[in-house]
């Protein structure tokens, strides 16, 4: 299931209020502070197949909400995994979630794809997409073995749009996997 909170707090304080209330990260119990409102909303519940989400991902764009995430068959970042989408008018009517990037197959197997956030500017809104596949050592008749390690081929790619109907898929932009720094 994949569910994404929404933070209602437009009303919760006005202006003057807020100045009392700097952001801060030094957290004390006994300050008070406003609390805002929070709604939550099920984008996508699976029933037997695909039943694996996470990597989420919201942005408002040109008037409406859009959602990426991961989305597995069983278990976490395992071979076929692919990319959904869904946009909404209002945070309570969301279109039914389509493949951003279907499972896409690599040398070995099928890949492993990762919503890994949005980013607009100049009016193009731009979703990014990693990827990698298990190094065949790493696999066991198409499948992952226990873990996950054995990583080729990281990448990522950006699917980019000026519109929010039509996304279009933009050249393989290349990354480097983790690597030590000292």
């Amino acid at each position: 299931m994949l569910s994404l909170p929404y933070l209602c707090a437009k009303n919760s304080i006005n202006r003057k209020e807020s100045m009392k209330f700097p952001i801060t990260n030094n957290y004390d119990p006994h300050e008070k502070r406003p609390k805002a409102k929070i709604e939550s909303m099920f984008i996508y519940r699976p029933e037997r197949e695909w039943t694996y989400s996470h990597h989420q991902s919201i942005t408002y764009y040109k008037g409406r909400l859009c959602a990426i995430w991961a989305n597995g068959r069983v278990n976490e970042d395992d071979v076929g995994q692919r990319v959904l989408m869904a946009t909404a008018d209002d945070f309570d009517s969301w279109t039914e979630p389509k493949p951003l990037v279907d499972s896409t197959v690599g040398d070995h197997s099928k890949l492993v794809l990762t919503a890994a956030g949005f980013h607009h500017y100049e009016g193009t809104l731009t979703a990014y997409i990693g990827r990698y596949e298990y190094r065949s050592d790493y696999l066991n008749g198409g499948k992952r073995k226990r873990g996950d390690m054995g990583h080729q081929d990281t990448g990522l790619s950006a699917v980019t749009t000026s519109s929010t109907s039509s996304p279009s898929r933009s050249p393989k932009v290349t990354a480097y996997g983790p690597a030590p720094t000292s």
